[in-house]
This record gives structure tokens, sequence and C-alpha cells, in this order.
């Protein structure tokens, strides 16, 4: 819809995004989205959840319970809504996922966050590696191919660091209690991470943009730049080096005592595909971490990712470093 400007619409039209569907609205990821939605004081939002569901959400959510199982249960929850955004464990069941898609489109909600929040399945070698890009893939063709009334924005914002850094070796490789961590190579290659707290700010912000633009020339950013595209936003662009020097800073110690293991990320998804073929779930988050190290992923530019243009509050990397360190020994 290039070219669309909101002076272009019927007096009747809206130009912002009234009505959000949340699914995990209490998660990890939701909650947060969640909140800046309520924030914002523009939307109405609504949590999606099973008839069986116990979850509690916070003051002014409305409630949809749906039964997966019937398609007129997810569809009468997806009708009037503006925006679904789906925010599940990114090994949910393709089925469940799909469900959620389809009664949105015959609802004839308008945009669809579907459920990528990581990487923007643009290589297909990091797709298959990862057993993540098909499936996503296939939600936005599922998309395109039905319907030219429902869009998808895929929110590709790089690993979580707090939740990363704090969940042990498996990950960013850091074990606090001993004081070891796994280096991939010489530990200065840099990925991109956002936070919870900070991809729902940028959610919130992404959907309280105008649809459409104001008027022709206008460069204010609008939601119809981000229609069936990849919506890019980070917090930090890090190398592991960088993340030991953050925790040194916080915690007051030294690098001398730390023990740094080197080994090469291609050797490291080997170690953990292995563990995951015996059916060790921890192998799957060694594959999915170290593949994104190696030196033949390709690297957006900066310029591609969107933080800057919609006023993005970064966040310290110290501040998440002390929260991430303290949760981690809390364990």
């Amino acid at each position: 819809m290039a070219g669309v400007h909101a002076d272009d619409q019927p007096a009747s039209a809206s130009n912002h995004i009234k009505n959000v569907a949340v699914v995990g609205a209490a998660g990890g990821q939701g909650s947060y989205i969640t909140a800046e939605l309520l924030n914002t004081g523009q939307h109405n939002v609504t949590a999606i959840t099973r008839l069986e569901s116990t979850s509690t959400f916070p003051n002014g959510v409305s409630i949809a319970k749906v039964d997966y199982d019937e398609h007129n249960s997810l569809t009468d929850a997806m009708r009037g809504q503006d925006a679904l955004i789906i925010t599940m464990n990114a090994r949910a069941p393709q089925e469940s996922v799909t469900k959620l898609v389809e009664a949105a489109i015959d609802a004839n909600v308008p945009w669809i966050l579907p459920n990528e929040w990581g990487y923007d399945y643009t290589d297909p070698d990091v797709n298959r590696d990862t057993m993540l890009g098909d499936s996503q893939l296939a939600i936005r063709k599922l998309i395109e191919s039905k319907t030219t009334k429902t869009a998808w924005i895929a929110v590709a914002c790089g690993f979580w660091y707090d939740y990363s850094l704090a969940a042990g070796v498996s990950t960013f490789g850091f074990d606090f209690e001993n004081k070891k961590v796994t280096f991939y190579n010489d530990g200065t290659a840099k990925v991109y991470c956002s936070t919870l707290p900070y991809v729902g700010q940028a959610v919130a912000k992404l959907l309280s943009l105008p649809i459409s633009a104001d008027r022709a020339g206008n460069e204010r950013p609008c939601l119809e730049e981000y229609r069936n595209s990849i919506f890019r936003v980070h917090a930090f662009h890090i190398s592991q080096e960088d993340m030991l020097s953050s925790v040194l800073r916080v915690t007051g110690g030294k690098e001398g005592d730390w023990t740094i293991r080197h080994v090469t990320p291609e050797a490291r998804y080997v170690e953990g595909k292995k563990m995951f073929e015996q059916r060790d779930m921890i192998g799957y988050r060694v594959m999915l971490y170290s593949r994104y190290f190696y030196p033949s992923l390709p690297v957006k530019e900066l310029e591609d990712y969107s933080d800057a243009r919609l006023g993005l509050n970064q966040p310290s990397l110290d501040e998440v470093t002390k929260l991430a360190v303290d949760k981690a020994m809390e364990k």
C-alpha cells in the first residue's frame, strides 16, 4: 500500500491502531508488551488465553478465553481487533500458531505480529540449522497467500540480553558461580541483542504509529512502511568480551578471576546437536546461540534498524548486566 496517505482515507477511518489482542500476555515477552501498550493510553488490550488458563493480567486488560480446537472460538475473540500479537515459546506447536493466524485472517484483523522474536530469517542456512526458519516463513506465506486485508510484521530483536546472560553456559557461555565463560573464538564477534522491556517499548511505539503517512512528503514513519516486512530493533550490538567487561564493572571483579574457555561456534554447535539428539533440550539452546556466532552469518547494517526513527530509550548495559547477574546467582 505504498503511496497511501491518511488524507486519502474516508473521514470515518481511523489512522491509528486501537484494539490489540495479545497471545501470551502473561508470559516473559508478552507481559512487557502488554504493560507498554497500556502505558501509551492509546490501546485497548485483550489477552487471548486458553479456557483452562489460570494466568492473571494487569488491570485494564480484557480477557478472551478460547478453545484452540474450535475455529469459531478463536475467530470470535479476534473480531474487532486491529492487531494480533503472538508471543509463545519458540518451540510452540506450529499447529497452534497456524490456528491463531487463520482465525485472525477470517476475522479481518489488519495486522499480525507473528511469533518471531529474534533473528530475521533471511538466511536459509541459519533457518535450517536452528530449525526455526521454515515454520516462521510458512506463517508469513500463509498470510500473504490468503488475503491482502491482513499484513504481517516480523519483529527481529536479536537475543534477549537480560534473559540470555542469566541463563547460563548454554546461551552466552557464562557460569557466574564458578567464574567461567566459554568464548566463541576470541570473544570479539558482535551480535544484536535487546531486552524484554526494550522489545515491549519497541512494539508499543510501533503500534502507536499512524497507519498511513499523514501526507505526501511527510518523513514521519508509519505502520504501512512495515507491511509484510521486518521490524528490526536492538538495544545492544555486543560481543562476549563486551559482556565480560560489563560483568567485571558491576561486580568489581578482575578478568584474572575468570577462566576463559575458547571454542569455535561450529564445534560448539556440534556439541549442542549431539546433546539435542540425546533428548537433552539444553542442547537446542547451545545450537541456537552458537549458530548466530558463525563468522559467515550475514550481518545487517545498523542503518537497517528502527530504534532511532522511533525514539526508543536505550537501556544502560551495566544496569541490565547487574540485573542478569543477580538473577543468575539466585538460581
